[in-house]
């Protein structure tokens, strides 16, 4: 991927899936076939949060805040 390409994703990421800065992301990839797999692959991983959204349990919820907790002690 080149300079240009990194610079399209990552205004897309910044302002949104879909907002100009997407858009132009998706023009770019009709060309380029790096950002139109990894387009591509985004919006399966998306998709697929969507549908197969998955709670985790209580426990590990806790294992979970207990780490972020030792990790960002001062």
């Amino acid at each position: 991927m080149t300079r240009n390409c990194d610079s399209y994703r990552e205004q897309a990421m910044i302002d949104g899936m879909d907002s100009p800065a997407a858009v132009r992301w998706r023009l770019h990839s009709k060309n380029c076939n790096a950002c139109r797999n990894e387009i591509h692959l985004l919006g399966m991983l998306y998709r697929q949060a969507n549908e197969q959204r998955h709670h985790i349990s209580y426990k590990d919820y806790t294992r979970l805040v207990e780490t972020v907790r030792q990790l960002h002690q001062p």
